[in-house]
């Protein structure tokens, strides 16, 4: 009598990849991953629906490197005799170069303003949420840079509704999602005010941001 093999035992997600979190970023195109499991004879990675990597045999970790900028939606799967595993995750890339960042033409105007340069594809930072960030900020008045993220070689982590930075620094980032890039205007009522923040930054002064958005948890 013969005996029909059994179909592979799906094994959870957690127990067969280690992925970094949807909540960051992608940097310079390039992506690492652990497989929990030993044993397993072929991985197989799908970006955007197309074929990228297959390793046969593989090792404990997969590198993954010339990926496309902008939304990433990936899809692992691994498979043995006897068993199977697939997660799909969604991620930006990382913008990896320092903004120029130049003041509009025109008056400042009087209200927030919000215009998206790069639409990421991650996770979206909502109140509540702890986000890290790149930025440069030049004041409109001189177009000069008053303070940037980059200039210190890393990234400024707060969380986002609890007052730790300017009113107009908080609403514009609300609703990016990881791995976008957005120029934020913030007139001086919701900036520094008429105190403003000597000597970096004049009295009643509107601040240009060009901000990128790093990871949100």
């Amino acid at each position: 009598m013969f005996v029909a093999d059994e179909p592979p035992r799906p094994i959870p997600p957690a127990e067969a990849f280690a992925l970094p979190s949807a909540g960051r970023c992608v940097a310079r195109g390039t992506l690492t991953f652990r497989l929990r499991r030993g044993g397993w004879e072929r991985v197989t990675v799908t970006v955007n629906g197309r074929r990228v990597k297959g390793v046969r045999r593989p090792g404990r970790r997969v590198r993954l490197t010339g990926l496309p900028q902008g939304r990433l939606v990936l899809t692992v799967r691994a498979t043995a005799r006897g068993r199977t595993a697939a997660v799909t995750r969604r991620y930006g890339t990382c913008n990896d170069t320092k903004p120029v960042v130049t003041v509009p033409p025109g008056a400042p105007p009087g209200r927030l303003v919000r215009r998206d340069i790069v639409v990421g594809g991650g996770r979206e930072a909502r109140r509540r949420s702890d986000v890290a960030v790149h930025y440069v900020l030049v004041t409109w008045s001189d177009g000069r840079e008053a303070d940037s993220s980059w200039s210190r070689d890393e990234v400024f982590e707060f969380p986002l509704g609890r007052g730790f930075v300017i009113p107009g620094f908080e609403r514009g980032i609300t609703g990016m999602k990881v791995g976008g890039r957005r120029e934020i205007i913030v007139p001086p009522r919701l900036g520094y005010g008429s105190q403003g923040a000597p000597p970096a930054i004049d009295r009643n002064e509107t601040l240009v941001f060009v901000v990128d958005l790093v990871s949100v948890r």
